[in-house]
């Protein structure tokens, strides 16, 4: 969810919208069009707009309002339809600079990528000092020994993609199950 004033003028009303980044159009059902906006014309459209599983939506016109959020402004394009959610699409969330960090919405301008610590020393066998100060605990991690092959490479030798090949390895398998004796004493 997330809030964006609509209007034409400097008093403009607040809507609680859904950001769908898969919609590429921002809708407006008919009773919030006909509350709010029925005073200006709706333009009409012959833009067929269909659902992700392809049904019809029938749209009973296009409105051209300013649209604002945290600052940013931009024109917006919103197809009416009979009923449903006020949806942000595609064509306003890029519209207005938005971006979807950590689960919210943020605008572009906010968005921070921190840089990747590094470490500076090693304090213990499971200890490490990082650039930032801190002491980072890596006991938690599992070392591998240098002689540990995936259970995929000994039980499944690499053979090539053929109808021969698959029935071959089937009847090895059949015949003598090797990787049994790991796991059965």
């Amino acid at each position: 969810m997330c809030t964006v004033d609509l209007g034409l003028s400097p008093a403009n009303q607040p809507f609680e919208m859904i950001v769908d980044t898969g919609s590429s159009v921002s809708l407006l059902p008919a009773h919030v069009y006909e509350t709010y906006f029925s005073h200006i014309p709706l333009k009409p459209t012959k833009v067929p707009l269909v659902t992700y599983s392809r049904q019809r939506i029938p749209v009973l016109g296009k409105l051209h309002l300013r649209a604002f959020h945290d600052g940013n402004t931009a024109s917006a394009t919103l197809f009416i339809v009979k009923s449903g959610s006020i949806l942000l699409g595609l064509d306003l969330f890029e519209a207005l600079e938005m971006v979807i960090m950590r689960n919210r919405v943020v605008l572009k301008s906010e968005q921070t990528f921190s840089e990747p610590l590094k470490v500076t020393k090693q304090k213990g066998p499971h200890s490490y000092t990082l650039d930032n100060g801190k002491t980072w605990d890596a006991s938690h991690l599992s070392v591998l020994p240098e002689t540990f092959t995936p259970p995929s490479e000994e039980v499944r030798p690499a053979e090539p993609a053929t109808v021969h090949g698959a029935q071959s390895r089937n009847q090895r398998i059949r015949k003598q199950p090797v990787w049994i004796e790991d796991y059965v004493t």
